[in-house]
């Protein structure tokens, strides 16, 4: 895995770059979780931020709720057009 932080067109850009290793990995269930102290100076400070997989996103919910990442009062919101920006 790999970390990249910079700026594109005047906004902060952060990169996450998986591998094979970590697809398989969230495939099985396993979240990846993201700190400073376990990352280094490419996770913002004050951030955790968590991959997650599932085929669907109320399958990603479920399982963010079984590692105690969410509860059922928090908001999610699906985004179904993630990575289709004509912009890149």
């Amino acid at each position: 895995m790999i970390i990249a932080r910079g700026t594109k067109d005047g906004n902060d850009v952060l990169i996450l770059g998986v591998s094979d290793e970590n697809v398989v990995r969230l495939v099985k269930g396993e979240p990846i979780h993201i700190r400073r102290i376990t990352h280094g100076d490419g996770c913002p400070d004050g951030w955790e931020i968590f991959l997650v997989h599932g085929k669907t996103e109320r399958d990603i919910v479920a399982g963010l709720k079984a590692v105690g990442v969410i509860t059922e009062e928090t908001n999610t919101i699906p985004c179904k057009n993630l990575g289709r920006s004509s912009d890149t």
